[in-house]
């Protein structure tokens, strides 16, 4: 195949998670929207305007960005040919496959023989987020059951050391994001694979024949976005495909766009970390919301609840955001609370570190837009805290009786008044964490959750 000429469209995230798919060389400029990179240069790259990609003869114009639409509509009306318009969902599809790029795997840790059958998990990455905390509450367990296991992601991250800690070999291979099973011959070697979350679905296109377990953790919404190709994922094969859903919004998701797929209910559990048993409130009644920035999670929404809250309230409270930054929102979220004295960033915190800001804590906020159940809630209630939590949020389901609070979705001013309210009666705060404690034990102990894992792995293998 003889070199290309390409030009690259975008130089934000996009640019750095796909640039790796496409030659080594041939790109002859980078294009952005953001007047600040202009005449920069990034990889040996200069960034032009995207107007003077007429100055420029090339055979195709690649666009890395999750505004891939609008960018290629911006394309068009400049006279660039259709046909010469890639997006990095081509890279993804088809063209990684074209240019033969390859990447050597990494191991960390190695194999070694137990008692009982191996098994792998299959993660799209290991940051800290409420789905890849659940698979490493899984693998505890799996652990102590006896089994052999080991995890493999496309992109390394911070939960990798959780995993060594528990001397569990890590394997990270970047093809994992686009390639299905027979194209890692690598998984050829367990007797059982793990697939958590939606999005390594690509996976499971072409297996061999190994039993797959697919643990599902997302809402409606993450079915339209545009990683997930629903033809595709339809013709996904059910021979030993066994698809268990976190909660009832998570089966209900996958129910209606993948009707013809049996689905049944695996609910998570976690350890008891509680590091707190409170008996008072900070002096400062101190509210978190705690999860990656993006919309989803609603961090808009907490910060314009706190705005709308009476001044005597809100001079006695404090505001806490925690997790990591994702995309654009993230940067328009921190603007508005860097003006804001009272509420402070902590950014992403470790799993180690987490716990110990709980202690920090006297309620937590979830105010996501849609949420199958909410990692975080059900740590903060193990540690006796109580949660605001949207009624778009899983969880909510299983407060009553005065363990937590729930407010319509997006509704800012409501929450506001939650959050009085919760200042107003410091006492009924306490109280509630205690409650919120035993809604913890009751439902999503490690305890329970372990005996259900058993029973499904055993199921599955024989």
């Amino acid at each position: 195949m003889s070199e290309i000429r390409f030009i690259i469209f975008g130089t934000g995230d996009f640019y750095q998670r796909y640039k790796i798919w496409l030659p080594e060389t041939g790109c002859i400029a980078l294009l952005d929207n953001d007047i600040s990179k202009h005449n920069k240069e990034i990889d040996g790259v200069k960034i032009y305007p995207p107007e003077c990609i007429s100055d420029f003869k090339y055979d195709y114009v690649y666009i890395l960005s999750s505004f891939y639409k609008d960018m290629m509509q911006q394309l068009l009306m400049m006279g660039v040919e259709k046909n010469k318009i890639r997006t990095w969902k081509d890279v993804v599809d088809k063209d990684y496959r074209k240019f033969h790029r390859r990447y050597p795997i990494k191991i960390y840790g190695q194999y070694t023989t137990g008692p009982k059958s191996r098994i792998l998990l299959v993660s799209s990455d290991l940051r800290t987020t409420g789905g890849n905390i659940a698979l490493l509450y899984l693998t505890q367990v799996l652990v102590d059951l006896q089994y052999e296991v080991a995890i493999a992601s496309h992109v390394d991250g911070s939960l990798r050391k959780e995993y060594q800690k528990l001397m569990v070999p890590v394997i990270i291979d970047y093809h994992l994001e686009m390639a299905n099973m027979t194209e890692c011959e690598w998984a050829k070697q367990f007797n059982l694979i793990i697939v958590n979350t939606l999005w390594p679905w690509r996976f499971l296109q072409n297996r061999y024949d190994i039993p797959v377990i697919w643990w599902l953790h997302e809402p409606h919404e993450f079915y339209h976005d545009d990683y997930v190709d629903l033809f595709k994922l339809r013709e996904i094969s059910t021979k030993s495909l066994y698809v268990y859903g976190v909660s009832d919004i998570a089966i209900s998701a996958f129910s209606q766009y993948i009707p013809h797929i049996p689905i049944n209910c695996l609910m998570l559990g976690l350890p008891d970390y509680s590091v707190k048993n409170k008996a008072t409130v900070h002096k400062k009644l101190t509210f978190a919301i705690v999860g990656l920035l993006t919309k989803i999670k609603g961090q808009d929404i907490f910060l314009n609840a706190i705005k709308q809250m009476d001044k005597q309230s809100r001079e006695n409270c404090r505001f806490l955001i925690i997790g990591a930054k994702a995309n654009g929102f993230a940067d328009n979220v921190l603007k508005v609370a860097n003006d804001m004295h009272d509420v402070e960033y902590l950014g992403e915190i470790s799993h180690d570190d987490i716990d110990e800001e709980y202690k920090k804590i006297d309620v937590l906020i979830c105010a996501s837009r849609q949420e199958t159940l909410s990692m975080v809630c059900l740590e903060a209630m193990s540690n006796h805290i109580p949660c605001i939590v949207s009624d778009a949020a899983g969880i909510a389901q299983y407060l009553h009786n005065r363990d937590g609070w729930i407010f319509p979705s997006g509704n800012d001013s409501l929450l506001a008044k939650r959050m009085e309210w919760c200042f107003l009666n410091p006492d009924e705060v306490v109280m509630a964490g205690e409650k919120a404690r035993k809604l913890y034990e009751d439902n999503f102990s490690i305890t329970k959750f372990r005996y259900k894992v058993k029973n499904i792995i055993e199921h599955v293998l024989n």
